[in-house]
Order: structure tokens, then sequence, then C-alpha cells
């Protein structure tokens, strides 16, 4: 159907910079694939809540990550990588 099969994430730095943290594919449905090929200037910087198996706090790194939802209620520049791997 030519849609995307995975999303990338990422959170900001310390310095606010936007770091790349990988992809996600598993969780995603046909709705939000079709919804991202349609319009995908509109997911740039949404938010997402993600689940992993792991995470290495040292490569800063996630294990197998699966889509949970999208987080409408948080900003972006609230995504730090510092609170994710405290």
């Amino acid at each position: 159907l030519g849609w995307p099969t995975a999303i990338g994430i990422g959170a900001y730095n310390d310095d606010g910079e936007l770091v790349e943290l990988g992809t996600v594919s598993s969780g995603l449905t046909d709705e939000d694939k079709q919804a991202m090929s349609e319009t995908p200037d509109t997911f740039v910087g949404m938010v997402v809540a993600i689940h992993a198996m792991s995470k290495d706090k040292v490569e800063k790194t996630l294990r197998h990550p699966v889509f949970r939802s999208w987080r409408n209620d948080k900003n972006p520049r609230e995504c730090m990588i510092s609170s994710i791997f405290s």
C-alpha cells in the first residue's frame, strides 16, 4: 500500500538538541500508517508513548520499542534524554 512501516523517534539532550534514538514499527495500526502516508507533515514533532523490553542507560538505546499511543498532552521539548534514561 506504500504506507510507512516505522517512525523515527528522538528526544532532546541537555543542550536542547534533538537526538535520534531509533525507529519504532511494532504497535503501529493500519490507521496510523495510512494517516502518516496521507499527511506526513502533521506527525513530525508529535510525542509518542512507547514501551521497550529494556533501555541501556550507558549507550542511550532502547531494545525492541513498541508504539503505545500518541501523547497530545505533552510538549515535545519535555522529552529529555536525561529523564528517559535516568
